[in-house]
């Protein structure tokens, strides 16, 4: 989605829900300062599964992802492992278009990105997404119904059964 028709639709959204309009505003404007998500963020860390602890904003850019590569020249969390019980949030903070586009074309194929002032990364076991107000949401470009979203690691949840051919020496 481009982030001028993105603008449009938050315009339509804050002015559903009774917010301040977007007109005669740049794009700048309008989200400085501000949660591009407008929701609150929890998670439950590796070094503390038993507590909640939370993200502070604001932020621009958020990832949620339990593989190292989304595809095979996109390496988003190097250290990652599909077995290690956790899903990583990413969080990105001041990071301006052309930056997060600098980011995408030339750093994260390598995993160079996760040394970037702005952008943090934390193993979760659990995340929830809280919405602070109503407006438009989506998840992986699907819109879902307004409320709170929650994330958790299941190691184990899904096993591969494998053959007696595949343990074949080749």
């Amino acid at each position: 989605m481009l982030p001028v028709r993105g603008c449009r639709l938050r315009q339509r959204a804050d002015e559903m829900d009774g917010g301040a309009p977007v007109d005669g505003r740049s794009h700048q404007e309008v989200h400085q300062g501000r949660h591009a998500c407008a929701c609150d963020i929890r998670y439950r860390g590796h070094d503390r599964p038993d507590q909640w602890a939370s993200v502070d904003g604001p932020f621009n850019l958020l990832v949620a992802s339990n593989l190292s590569h989304l595809a095979p020249d996109m390496n988003l969390v190097p250290d990652a492992k599909i077995d290690d019980g956790f899903v990583h949030l990413g969080v990105g903070r001041g990071l301006t278009r052309t930056a997060m586009l600098g980011m995408l074309a030339f750093e994260v194929e390598h995993g160079r990105h996760v040394a970037r002032d702005g952008l943090s990364l934390q193993a979760c076991s659990e995340i929830e997404l809280i919405p602070m107000r109503r407006s438009l949401c989506d998840i992986d470009g699907e819109r879902y119904a307004f409320g709170s979203v929650r994330c958790l690691a299941r190691p184990g949840a899904a096993q591969l059964i494998l053959g007696h051919q595949a343990h074949k020496p080749l």
